[in-house]
């Protein structure tokens, strides 16, 4: 196998690998590239329907990348008044992602939702992540712990934090409350919080915000 149709090879996986993405975005930007390197390896070898075919999914994906990001999400957040258990909404949304939400947060517990104010985010109408946290006293001080920050798949792009992490700095600076704690685990989980704002307390397990 020569190096021409390892090249070949590698944009035919770029193509598999993007059909397996959830986030739209990573899609398209995943086989914009399979595409283009795929009809490189075509016209390098005279194949014409391999060029064409896969030079028009490359220029289909640098539109549909164009209407992407030119597209303005409307975020609203709804903070629930009702605890989970009586809570249809809340309910649903964890009932639709519980096994996504357990490889994340491995220490999730249902019952301590009810411990919890809720917020559901929804983005463009449609119900996309949950935030749930708690008041707690802690050496004299109040500070706010996150029990569940998830987002569905769909829309893992960081916007959501934007928003959400705005809005809830806002309310908690109105009651006095000065800093963020929240559990960490996963690895990917542990990059997004290092990258909204949150670092690594003395415990290793446990990432803060300070002086929101």
């Amino acid at each position: 196998m020569n190096g021409l149709e390892l090249f070949g090879y590698f944009g035919s996986l770029l193509v598999a690998i993007s059909l397996m993405m959830s986030n739209l975005k990573k899609l398209r930007w995943i086989n914009l590239f399979g595409s283009s390197t795929f009809a490189t390896y075509g016209l390098l070898i005279k194949a014409w329907p391999v060029f064409l075919l896969n030079g028009w999914i490359a220029a289909v994906d640098i539109f549909y990348l164009w209407l992407l990001y030119r597209q303005r999400d409307q975020f609203s957040l709804i903070e629930l008044d009702l605890n989970y258990d009586k809570s249809k909404l809340a309910q649903l949304f964890v009932g639709q992602y519980q096994n996504d939400i357990k490889r994340f947060f491995s220490r999730f517990s249902i019952h301590k939702l009810n411990e919890c104010l809720l917020i559901i985010t929804f983005r463009n109408l449609k119900p996309c992540g949950l935030l749930a946290y708690q008041l707690l006293e802690k050496n004299g001080e109040t500070k706010a712990w996150i029990e569940l920050d998830y987002v569905s798949p769909e829309f893992r792009d960081y916007k959501n934090a934007e928003v959400v992490f705005l809005t809830l700095k806002e309310r908690l600076k109105q009651a006095g409350v000065k800093s963020i704690e929240t559990l960490g685990g996963h690895q990917a989980h542990e990059q997004y919080l290092l990258r909204i704002g949150f670092t690594q307390s003395s415990d290793p397990s446990i990432f803060e915000m300070k002086d929101i």
